[in-house]
């Protein structure tokens, strides 16, 4: 199932939107503080 992901892309996509709301959460924070 996992390789499938990797072929398909689609973990890469999931890990950049991953990383795109880390940055925005972390910028969230940063901007509260």
């Amino acid at each position: 199932m996992f390789q499938s992901l990797l072929m398909d892309g689609s973990v890469l996509c999931l890990l950049n939107y991953l990383a795109v709301f880390q940055r925005h959460y972390f910028y969230g924070i940063d901007y509260r503080v």
